[in-house]
């Protein structure tokens, strides 16, 4: 199990930095546009989880929603990776459910919502998850592309899209091994290795031990 969470944390810290950067210039657009006493509070929060200080930089965060709460959605997604830091996965959930209502199309908030259900061995809400933000990133046009770059090409973007493509149907792999339905792991373990994610040994001899069987 101490095996399954260490990866689960290697492929999450290369998922949270994309979500992380994603929300922060999401963040920094609306933050130019409507300064307020909340940007101040989001700031001291920012650099509190930078030094690592995550139950200050909840309260920074909750003070810009309560200050601007009509800009709850740039401060939000902070909050949720500050209780994501700690661990603290019911509090997670509870704000990835808020953020999910405010945008019910953002690929990257099912993705985080999944793995709040991962760790917390919920392995059907996980899979349900993963498979929406898959969906949604199959669904993507390219003014969507064009729209979400920042200051990426669209190549660039799509290559840190794939990478994170590969993330999720590697994690909804581990989702189905814990649910036990081992073919559709082995489903995804093969698309993660098409999308260039670097399968840990021990997850495949784990999963050629529960299923009897080889690639």
């Amino acid at each position: 199990m101490k095996k399954l969470l260490l990866r689960l944390k290697i492929i999450f810290l290369l998922v949270f930095a994309f979500i992380f950067v994603f929300n922060f210039n999401c963040y920094a657009q609306t933050a130019e546009i409507n300064p307020n006493k909340g940007d101040e509070y989001f700031k001291l929060g920012l650099r509190s989880a930078a030094n690592h200080m995550y139950d200050q930089a909840i309260m920074y965060f909750k003070k810009s929603i309560e200050l601007d709460p009509s800009n709850s959605l740039s401060y939000m997604p902070m909050l949720l990776n500050a209780y994501l830091a700690q661990k603290d996965y019911d509090q997670a959930l509870t704000y990835s459910n808020k953020i999910i209502e405010l945008r019910p199309n953002e690929y990257t908030d099912y993705g985080t919502r999944g793995y709040i259900h991962l760790q917390k061995r919920d392995f059907d809400k996980a899979i349900v998850d993963y498979t929406k933000t898959l969906a949604i990133i199959d669904n993507l046009t390219s003014d969507d592309l064009e729209k979400m770059r920042s200051f990426l090409s669209v190549q660039e973007y799509k290559k840190i899209l794939e990478k994170y493509q590969g993330a999720i149907y590697f994690q909804r792999a581990e989702a189905f091994l814990g649910k036990g339905d081992y073919e559709k792991s082995w489903d995804d373990e093969h698309k993660a290795e098409l999308f260039g994610v670097k399968i840990d040994p021990k997850f495949i001899e784990d999963l050629k031990r529960v299923s009897g069987k080889d690639k």
